[in-house]
């Protein structure tokens, strides 16, 4: 694993060995949840945006195109909806990729408000159960076994990485330091992060539009950094020249369009897994060093859009959300290749 101060380095002066073909692997997809195939029109997903899987297996989606968050069992059928227009209580509203949920050991839903910023708190039923209201914009959500939230803001301003608070809303501590600390647009969009707890309370993080991977302890220790190749359909020549930290630094209002590289970060028993995009996978090791950066060779690849992924551990599987079919397949994690 490279040491911070080089990957600093490696990451201020982006040099053409980041950026490059990643090696394609064909995998088998197994459908788990096919929307169109669902004869009743409740059960028909609308341009879902994000995806959760509880210990026992059962799956909740963020249905973005219906505003509500949708139960299936680990068999992929459906239990129910909630959390719908027609609630007053506990109503969802979609940001798109700004939409996030989260579930805890104890089935617990957590579901992010990025319209009027709170944290929505569900039981497994479904049932409203409490809010609170957050002073930021938060667009990411993960919970550990201590039932501790923590929250990625999406800001102009220079401040913590990472907010943690309680069930109840109390603030508890803040965490890590942000890519660039200058204020303004840039700033904002390159500090914007994907997170996942893994099963000791680590926190994995990966940044949206910058190829760094960061491991925390849940008090906020540093203990791993790593770098990942960008696959070269994400980054053209022209835009490269311009991709440094330095250069968002003294220019944080420039019309500089930071690449979309990773939509989605899930914990595995003895790793995880990042999705980018593109159809990219990169399996991290337990350490949070990378072991592996692939691409899904699949025959109707131009037809899938995938945003979000979870790790169903019972069935030794990854679950993706593909936006565009607006259904859910599954990935074996002992494949060939992974």
């Amino acid at each position: 694993m490279r040491s911070a101060l080089g990957l600093f380095l490696l990451s201020v002066h982006l040099s053409t060995q980041v950026i490059g073909p990643v090696p394609a692997i064909s995998i088998k997809l197994e459908p788990f949840y096919a929307s169109a195939n669902q004869k009743r029109l409740a059960h028909k997903l609308a341009s879902p945006t994000a995806l959760a899987v509880s210990p026992s297996g059962n799956v909740y989606v963020f249905d973005g195109g219906n505003s509500r968050i949708v139960k299936l069992d680990r068999a992929g059928r459906f239990i129910r909806e909630f959390g719908g227009p027609e609630n007053r209580a506990g109503r969802i509203r979609s940001g798109g990729l700004s939409d996030a949920l989260a579930v805890d050991k104890d089935e617990t839903i957590y579901v992010l408000d990025p319209i009027d910023p709170k944290v929505q708190i569900f039981n497994s039923n479904g049932r409203f159960i409490r809010s609170f209201r957050l002073p930021f914009i938060a667009d990411n959500v993960a919970v550990n076994t201590k039932g501790e939230i923590f929250l990625a803001p999406v800001t102009a301003k220079n401040g913590p990485l990472i907010y943690v608070f309680s069930k109840d809303g109390r603030y508890l501590r803040s965490i890590g330091k942000r890519l660039v600390a200058a204020e303004g647009r840039l700033p904002q969009e390159i500090n914007r992060v994907k997170l996942a707890v893994d099963r000791q309370d680590n926190l994995l993080v990966a940044f949206r539009s910058w190829p760094l991977i960061r491991k925390y302890t849940r008090f906020g220790k540093l203990i791993a950094e790593s770098s990942f190749r960008i696959p070269s359909a994400l980054m053209d020549e022209a835009a490269s020249k311009n991709y440094s930290l330095e250069f968002f630094e003294k220019h944080p209002e420039a019309s500089f369009v930071l690449p979309l590289l990773v939509h989605s970060i899930t914990a595995t028993r003895n790793s995880g897994y990042i999705l980018l995009n593109g159809h990219v996978l990169i399996k991290l090791g337990r350490d949070g060093t990378i072991l592996k950066e692939f691409k899904l060779q699949l025959p109707d690849s131009n037809e899938r859009l995938f945003i979000s992924l979870a790790a169903e551990e019972r069935s030794n599987r990854l679950l993706l959300l593909d936006t565009r079919s607006s259904s859910i397949y599954a990935i074996k994690l002992d494949s060939p290749g992974l």
